[in-house]
């Protein structure tokens, strides 16, 4: 099952944290610049919710094979059928 963020989605960015994990920063917001695909990840350590998202997503001129962890609320998923 497929999952999105719609165009304008607020995402929170990563930060490297203790042993190379990855955790959200709370100082660094950035909005979703299309409709994209997610990939959902099963990350612990935060009420958000992890996926990797294509970098061209969040900032329009970024590379579209260069996938980044960012941070979500878990309401703004959307899971299409």
């Amino acid at each position: 099952m497929a999952t999105y963020l719609e165009k304008g989605t607020k995402v929170l960015l990563s930060q490297r944290g203790h042993k190379g994990f990855f955790y959200p920063d709370p100082e660094v917001w950035e909005t979703t610049a299309v409709r994209s695909q997610v990939i959902p990840q099963t990350w612990l350590g935060s009420d958000m919710s992890a996926v990797l998202i294509s970098e061209d997503a969040i900032y329009g001129t970024g590379r579209e094979d260069r996938l980044i962890p960012v941070w979500v609320e878990k309401s703004d998923l959307i899971k299409a059928q």
